[in-house]
């Protein structure tokens, strides 16, 4: 007997086939991952590269502060500036002349070249201007800076240098956040520097203004490469500037250990992070109180070797997709056949179950398309079967909703009629007898469950049931119908104008009572209008009107299950608001306009087209 060769056919030997392809895209992914290898491999590099940028932006820093801070620092050893000083607090002094040769004193202090034809990014220039300020709240500048004296005075950092001053000859320098004011037309950034000193006995401040922008031009290197997250920070770590804002910015200096908070004069320290490296770098003598902390991305650094990255992940691309065509072609029937399964199986998630897989072959999917077929085949019978009944369970819910006959109007209307026999008023009877069989007939034919009828015949049917109340009822009732005469013809849902009546009759009207306990005279009003795409059915009395706690729970609140032992309560209300539930889903109003005393107006509005199926 000679054996047939198993065939090549089980899903379970093709996706062996699936996973070695599978292994194989895992291993090109791992070669992706050289950049990251690339960037633990040259992070010494890295870290050398931008410590030297770092340090040459902090020697600028250095050499701008070391030569303009010792302007400041020797305002306390002037002789003429102290004496002027002391000159301008005497009784008799001439103010405004000793202001002007106070400011004249004041220095302006230039360094580098402040030519723009000759200015180059990192290039040490600066102009900075200088100031004294009194704790008595007098200050001296040059009148050209008199517009950056409320920024400085207001400022929550010169309040703190007043309210707590260094002694004097400290050594520490104090430096302020970075101001910004508007001059010229554009926004002005300026940073001061303050050192404190004694003049006529009262505590006086001398400050040097430095335009901000000039130090940030030490760190345009910096920023070519694409490193704009910086800060300037004094020793007790307070952020004098930060060039990112809080919330974009990855320098957080609770997270640096201590070594990194320490370091001598440019030293530059860093730390590594998950996304990049930090450094820091003391920008002047410690005196002088000032750090630079600078945040460099991973992808920052990785920048300059993005082409070669590129250049060789295109390679490993190109060879995947070799293979992956390779794979695709070799699984191309299964992964159709799988595919077409899968999209039948959508289209009944989906709710269409008119779908139907050819599949005749006799491995696993095969098997799974079989029993796909035979699944929605069951699942299609027992729907439409489900639809049946719950068709036949609406029809006859509604049916009975609509016929519903409250029995005591039935039984009070024969004793009017046994009552006008025995008076002899036969042209009575034969009117009342008619109106109770056209509103039993009207009630009970629900011959291929008629849903919807015309405003008219809703209107005769009515005036049919009015003319047994006026026999039923002990007062006078009028009946004003209102309705246009092209609004006549306008679809409602059936027997909805009845039930409203009823009610109005039932608990309003009947129970209106004047002061010698006598049953007023009612008067109803129904009105049927059509406006825009919308019916508007209107029902008003002058009965004795409802509560508030009434209207919310027949109106408003989930309609209330009628009472089944007793007399029904508003069981009307009920039967109206179930059925146009079922009619309109939702997609309706009745609102209930009433007060005790004041009579009662029900308003419902309808949609004009309802496309429910019964």
């Amino acid at each position: 007997m000679k054996l047939r060769k198993p065939r090549f056919n089980t899903v379970t030997k093709k996706s062996i086939t699936i996973i070695l392809g599978i292994g194989l895209a895992l291993l090109l992914a791992v070669s992706m991952m050289l950049p990251s290898i690339f960037y633990e491999l040259m992070k010494p590099y890295f870290c050398n590269h931008i410590s030297g940028l770092a340090s040459a932006s902090a020697t600028g820093i250095s050499y701008i502060y070391t030569r303009n801070n010792p302007w400041v620092r020797n305002f306390g050893y002037d002789e003429t500036l102290l004496g002027l000083l002391d000159a301008y607090d005497a009784p008799d002094a001439e103010k405004d002349a000793v202001r002007q040769e106070i400011e004249a004193l004041l220095p302006t202090f230039t360094l580098g070249n402040r030519s723009p034809y000759l200015d180059e990014p990192g290039a040490i220039s600066v102009m900075s201007y200088m100031m004294v300020t009194t704790e008595d709240g007098d200050v001296f500048c040059r009148p050209e800076n008199r517009d950056l004296i409320p920024a400085i005075v207001n400022s929550d950092w010169y309040r703190e240098i007043q309210q707590d001053p260094k002694p004097e000859g400290t050594l520490k320098f104090e430096y302020s956040p970075i101001f910004t004011v508007r001059r010229n037309g554009r926004d002005y950034s300026f940073m001061c520097v303050e050192d404190p000193f004694l003049a006529s006995e009262k505590m006086c401040y001398g400050m040097s203004i430095v335009e901000f922008s000039d130090i940030k031009n030490l760190f345009a290197r910096l920023e070519k490469i694409g490193i704009e997250d910086y800060a300037f920070v004094k020793e007790d770590r307070e952020i004098l500037y930060r060039n990112l804002n809080e919330r974009d910015s990855h320098i957080r200096l609770g997270e640096y250990p201590q070594e990194v908070l320490d370091g001598e004069q440019y030293e530059t320290l860093y730390f590594y992070h998950d996304d990049g490296i930090d450094f820091a770098v003391r920008c002047t003598y410690s005196y002088e109180n000032l750090k630079l902390y600078i945040h460099v991305p991973k992808n920052v650094l990785l920048a300059p070797y993005e082409q070669t990255f590129q250049m060789f992940q295109g390679i490993l691309f190109a060879l995947f997709a070799v293979f992956i065509v390779i794979v695709c072609l070799t699984l191309k029937g299964v992964l159709g056949r799988l595919t077409r399964l899968s999209h039948q199986m959508d289209r009944v998630r989906g709710g269409d179950y008119n779908v139907k897989l050819d599949d005749s072959s006799g491995d696993e999917i095969g098997n799974l398309a079989r029993t796909f077929n035979l699944m929605v085949s069951r699942i299609k019978d027992n729907i439409h079967e489900i639809i049946r009944h719950q068709k036949r369970e609406q029809r006859m819910q509604y049916s009975l909703m609509v016929s519903s006959v409250d029995p005591h109007f039935i039984y009070n209307t024969l004793n009017t009629i046994s009552f006008l026999a025995k008076m002899d008023r036969s042209q009575e009877i034969v009117a009342v007898n008619r109106a109770l069989i056209g509103t039993l007939k009207d009630r009970l034919s629900m011959k291929n469950y008629k849903t919807f009828d015309t405003v008219e015949k809703e209107k005769q049917v009515l005036g049919q049931y009015m003319l047994i109340q006026e026999y039923l009822c002990h007062n006078r009732m009028e009946l004003r119908f209102l309705a246009e005469e092209q609004d006549l013809s306008l679809y409602i849902p059936k027997n909805i104008l009845q039930p409203l009546v009823e009610n109005a009759i039932k608990h309003g009207i009947l129970l209106h009572k004047d002061e010698n306990r006598q049953i007023v005279d009612g008067i109803i009003e129904v009105s049927v209008a059509g406006q825009r795409e919308n019916i508007v059915i209107t029902v008003t009395d002058n009965g004795v009107g409802m509560e508030d706690e009434t209207i919310r729970r027949f109106f408003r609140d989930k309609p209330p299950k009628p009472c089944v032992d007793g007399e029904p309560e508003h069981i009307g209300i009920y039967n109206i608001r179930m059925r146009l539930e079922f009619l309109y889903h939702g997609n309706y109003r009745i609102q209930a306009d009433s007060a005790p005393g004041k009579g009662t107006s029900i308003r419902i509005i309808l949609p004009e087209h309802c496309d429910q199926d019964f």
